[in-house]
């Protein structure tokens, strides 16, 4: 991958392409791509895009955290790719997203979690075919128990991080 070709997301104004720090293209709904606006008839404003990260294979993953709640994917090819998340057959939001990280061990594993309103941790598993979503697992938690054997249910959700060792920490509120 070539360090001075990159993107930026945008919450609110697309996705930036820059090379050697030049502005290369904004990409945004509606022209060759996967990404979708909260209010379609203002890309400009309502493009909430967030949390990008390039797996072993050069693939760019981000946040698209639209109506649709999509995991989005532009391949090293340039090809655009979208997951539409779904829990137990219900669209899922992602409207506040927090952090994406890909699992140190599992490369399949995507990770996600929402900072505010639908708090929560997630885990994509794309099981080894990241532009097929027919074989994928999609969980999530919006509650743990701690040490003492107490629920708790964070309000905020600041960012999640994964150790060395594959622990995930996640920095909430509590």
């Amino acid at each position: 991958r070539n360090p001075n070709h990159y993107f930026v997301t945008s919450f609110g104004t697309g996705l930036f392409e820059f090379d050697h720090d030049t502005l290369v293209r904004q990409h945004l709904p509606g022209e060759d791509n996967t990404i979708v606006a909260i209010i379609e008839s203002n890309p400009k404003q309502y493009t909430r895009l967030d949390c990008a990260i390039y797996d072993k294979d050069n693939n760019l993953w981000f946040i698209d955290a639209c109506k649709l709640s999509q995991l989005q994917c532009l391949d090293a090819s340039g090809e655009w790719h979208s997951i539409t998340l779904s829990l137990d057959g219900n669209l899922f939001g992602v409207y506040t997203p927090c952090a994406l990280f890909i699992d140190k061990f599992n490369p399949n594993y995507k990770w996600f979690g929402t900072a505010r309103e639908n708090t929560c941790v997630c885990l994509y598993d794309d099981n080894g075919t990241p532009f097929d979503d027919t074989d994928d697992r999609f969980v999530h938690r919006d509650s743990w128990v701690n040490q003492d054997g107490q629920t708790f249910k964070p309000n905020n959700i600041y960012n999640m991080l994964q150790d060395t060792q594959g622990r995930v920490w996640i920095c909430t509120d509590l």
